[in-house]
């Protein structure tokens, strides 16, 4: 059930980066937002800040969207993540930036995309 609280109003325009696109929420299929930042089990401030970000978010808004995270790795740092993390970008790899922003891009339920790295 959606209330006046939810962030996107169904069936409202938005304007995101100058491409306009409509979100029908059904009781199914809720907008994500994608996090694209390091994150636990990686230890720096960022992920630990994105993954306080996420658990506050979802303490309040558990009804309004979906968080998924894109967790920033390179050659020389690999960890197992949880069911949180949706992908994995190599940031040694030029492909993987490439893959990443298709599937972003070919994503319709991907409303939102939060970047935080230094």
């Amino acid at each position: 059930m959606h209330n006046n609280n939810d962030l996107v109003a169904i069936g409202t325009p938005l304007n995101i980066l100058g491409n306009t696109r409509t979100f029908t929420i059904t009781d199914n299929s809720l907008p994500e937002i994608l996090f694209i930042t390091s994150y636990p089990p990686r230890e720096c401030g960022i992920a630990t800040y994105s993954e306080d970000l996420r658990k506050v978010l979802n303490s309040k808004f558990t009804e309004s969207f979906v968080i998924r995270i894109c967790a920033l790795e390179s050659e020389n740092e690999h960890h197992d993540y949880g069911d949180n993390v949706k992908n994995i970008l190599n940031t040694d790899e030029s492909d993987s930036f490439e893959n990443i922003s298709k599937n972003i891009n070919t994503n319709e339920d991907i409303s939102i995309v939060l970047v935080q790295h230094e």
